[in-house]
């Protein structure tokens, strides 16, 4: 059993955009094109 520590999303991709809450926008818009990197 695999979990990511910390996960990097690309603030400026088309679902990010425009957001201002960060958190919210992730939780809400993001996808799994938007992770750049995974840190285990």
């Amino acid at each position: 059993d695999r979990r990511a520590a910390l996960l990097v999303i690309d603030g400026d991709s088309d679902n990010m955009a425009g957001s201002v809450d960060p958190v919210s926008a992730v939780v809400r818009r993001a996808t799994g094109l938007d992770v750049k990197g995974v840190v285990l």
